[in-house]
This record gives C-alpha cells, sequence and structure tokens, in this order.
C-alpha cells in the first residue's frame, strides 16, 4: 500500500527555562507517534484540547521540526527536505488571523497565489476556477471583516487549494460553525475529495462530526496515540469495549487534571 504521511516514533520536546532550578526542562508533547496514512484517506485524529493535534499537523506542514523520530510526506523525508515535501500539502492553520481584514476574498486569494508563485494570469485563472469549484460568488468581492464563520472557513480551504496539494490538514475545522453552515462545510469537503482524489487529515475533539466521513481515526490523549484503526473495528475492540466509552475516557482524564 502507498502512504502518503507515515511516521515512526515521532517525538516532540519543548525547553522551559525555570529559574527556580536555574536549568531547562523538558516538556514531551508527542511522544513515539507511529502513523501510516494512505493516498486518498480520510483520516481523523481525535483528542481534547491540549492533547497534542495541532503540533503534529504543524510538524506535517513543516511548520515546526520534530525532536526525534521519522515523518515522510509523499515520500520525502520532511526533515530533510522541508519544503520540497511540504509543496504537496494545503492546509487551515488559525485562517482567520492570516487573512487580510480590509482586502475582499478575492483579492486575498490574489495575494495568496503570488506567495505560491503563481503569476498574475495564472493566479487570475486559478482564483477564478476555485471560486466556481467551491460556489463561492456571493461573498468574495466582499472585505474579509464582513464574513460570516463558514465564509471565512470557505474562503480558507480556497487557500489551501491554489498550490493544487495532494494532502489537506484541517485542524479543528468547524469550532465556530452553526449546525447548517457545519453541514455544509463538511459536504463541500467531500466533494471536492473525491473529484480531486485528496488524501484529508482532520484534527478534532467532535467525534460525531467525522464518524460519516472519516474512513480511519486515531486517538490521541497527552501527546500519545493510544487507539487507532477504522471506526467501525474501533467500536467493538476489545480493549476499550465501545469507541464513545474511550472517547468520554479521554475528554473525562482532561477535565480531571
Amino acid at each position: 500500500m502507498s502512504y502518503i504521511i507515515s511516521t515512526h516514533n515521532l517525538c516532540k520536546e519543548y525547553k522551559k527555562n525555570s529559574a527556580l532550578w536555574r536549568r531547562s526542562k523538558s516538556k514531551a508533547v508527542l511522544t513515539n507517534i507511529n502513523l501510516n496514512i494512505a493516498n486518498g484517506e480520510s483520516f481523523a485524529l481525535l483528542g481534547p484540547n491540549g492533547s497534542g493535534k495541532t503540533t503534529l499537523i504543524k510538524i506535517f506542514c513543516g511548520l515546526i521540526l520534530p525532536t526525534s523520530g521519522s515523518v515522510f510526506i509523499d515520500g520525502l523525508d520532511a526533515v530533510k527536505h522541508t519544503k520540497r515535501a511540504v509543496m504537496s500539502s494545503g492546509f487551515c492553520l488559525d485562517s482567520e488571523r492570516s487573512f487580510y481584514y480590509r482586502l475582499s476574498g478575492r483579492r486575498n486569494l490574489y495575494f495568496f497565489a503570488s506567495l505560491n508563485k503563481l503569476k498574475p494570469p495564472a493566479a487570475y485563472k486559478k482564483v477564478e476556477e476555485l471560486i466556481d469549484e467551491l460556489g463561492i460568488y456571493d461573498f468574495i468581492d466582499r472585505p474579509f471583516m464582513q464574513y460570516s464563520s463558514g465564509q471565512k472557513q470557505k474562503l480558507s480551504l480556497a487557500r489551501a487549494l491554489l498550490a493544487n496539494p495532494k494532502i489537506i490538514f484541517l485542524d479543528e475545522p468547524t469550532k465556530s460553525l452553526d449546525a447548517s453552515a457545519l453541514k455544509s462545510f463538511w459536504q463541500l469537503i467531500g466533494k471536492i475529495q473525491k473529484s480531486r482524489m485528496l488524501t484529508v487529515f482532520v484534527a478534532t475533539h467532535n467525534l460525531n462530526e467525522v464518524e460519516d466521513f472519516c474512513s480511519n481515526t486515531a486517538f490521541i490523549s497527552k501527546g500519545q496515540i493510544i487507539a487507532r484503526g477504522r471506526l467501525e473495528s474501533l467500536l467493538y475492540d476489545s480493549g476499550c469495549n465501545r469507541l464513545s466509552e474511550l472517547y468520554n475516557t479521554i475528554f473525562a482524564e482532561e477535565d480531571n487534571e
């Protein structure tokens, strides 16, 4: 099987300076992460806030480097060849804060197209294609500051697709959406994945919104993968009885910290 994302014993630690002890202390954020994600797969990483989801996505996107272990994106070592590896990826991370609020959505996309080294004629064509594909005509020429949460997320998705990625990473993509916008967003993701044969990696704490979309999943707690596999298999896994019990246990542990 061809894996588009593969990690082996991936670890990430952050150094913290302790004035009391006059020395640096390490905090483990990710510990021995082993994942293999197939090309074209829809994959969900489930866990509470602070469990390491965003850190893992940032490593995949080349924004930070792991402390140890290996990570391969589309067959390339993402530590040794970071720039080349991340060219296969599009991602939505803190998307709202990185747009220019006074510019229209269209002008924002032109700007980010230039960062992807698309020259004006090609950038214009690509932006128009994305507006058509995502069906965002109604608001694309309004200033970004006037967008609803759902509209901002759709523009963020358009930006992620500018470079024709093979993988898109979504970090808590629906946390600010209402029920109607949430349904519309997942329908759009499903349509795009099917038409483009994309691999979709979703980090979320909401099991219900991804159980009908993602074929495989992993549960992360305190920086460690504690279960992974197909959802229907995990439902009857003898080690955790039922998926819902495992899910509730993780969040109960987080609440008690």
